[in-house]
């Protein structure tokens, strides 16, 4: 295993991002921790599989600080588990602890639940990562096992596949056939090239990718031309959905 990717939609990232501009890390303590494991001497060169996982939480923010809770857990397993297709055996070892972090907030700010979501689940793992991977070391050491370096983290943007990616431009185009207000047009093909990949990266800023006011009216132009879909055969059925994939992607972008 060479590394463990967490995944986030582009509007994540960035929500993530804004909140870490306006924190910074005040505290991390190791609140609760459990472990267990077989004698590592009755088969020392039993090989085994490692089955990680972790999730996090979040209290809402309290004057001027964001306290978040992140659990980690490893599991090695009889590596004859997956061959045999033997399931239930008890892991080899385990381990399980959990985090918890203090962010103090810059004066004034108070993140939104979307932007604590992001950060909880991308930054929040990514920042105590380090401290894990020292504890799980020591710890299996400790309890006889060799030497494990758990992989590395990373977080991504969270790809579109180009079977949706299509489906949402063709369902745009059809849209932008509809129009008549060369504004709208000019909107509709913002969003084209957004979910094609080919908007200009200079232009995301300082607002996004798309004004907050032609989302709103992106979002209404989206709405209508859902309704007027009809819903007697399949291949309606399957535009309905996608304007509905069309309309939720608008809404992330407004936040």
């Amino acid at each position: 295993m060479n590394a463990i990717v967490i995944q986030q939609s582009q509007e994540a990232l960035k929500e993530a991002v804004h909140l870490h501009r306006n924190a910074s890390m005040e505290k991390i303590r190791l609140s609760k921790a459990s472990f267990a494991s077989a004698s590592a001497s009755e088969n020392p060169n039993q090989a085994v599989s490692l089955v990680f996982r972790f999730g996090s939480k979040a209290k809402p923010p309290q004057s001027g600080l964001l306290r978040l809770t992140v659990d980690f857990g490893i599991e090695g397993r009889p590596n004859d588990e997956k061959q045999t297709g033997a399931t239930g055996q008890r892991p080899v070892f385990s381990l399980n602890c959990t985090y918890e972090l203090d962010y103090r907030l810059r004066a004034g700010f108070t993140p939104t639940k979307r932007q604590v979501k992001a950060f909880r689940e991308g930054n929040a793992v990514f920042n105590i990562w380090p401290y894990f991977r020292e504890y799980l070391q020591d710890t299996l050491a400790r309890m006889g096992w060799p030497p494990l370096t758990a992989p590395f983290l990373r977080i991504e943007a969270e790809q579109m596949s180009e079977e949706k990616r299509q489906r949402l431009c063709m369902l745009l185009k059809a849209l932008k056939m509809t129009l008549q207000d060369p504004d709208d047009s000019l909107r509709v093909n913002r969003l084209i090239e957004l979910v094609e990949g080919t908007l200009s990266g200079a232009r995301l800023e300082p607002e996004g990718p798309i004004a907050p006011q032609d989302l709103i009216r992106l979002e209404n132009l989206i709405a209508s031309f859902r309704a007027r879909i009809g819903r007697s055969s399949l291949e309606d059925a399957r535009n309905h959905k996608t304007a509905t994939e069309v309309l939720d992607l608008v809404s992330r972008l407004r936040g």
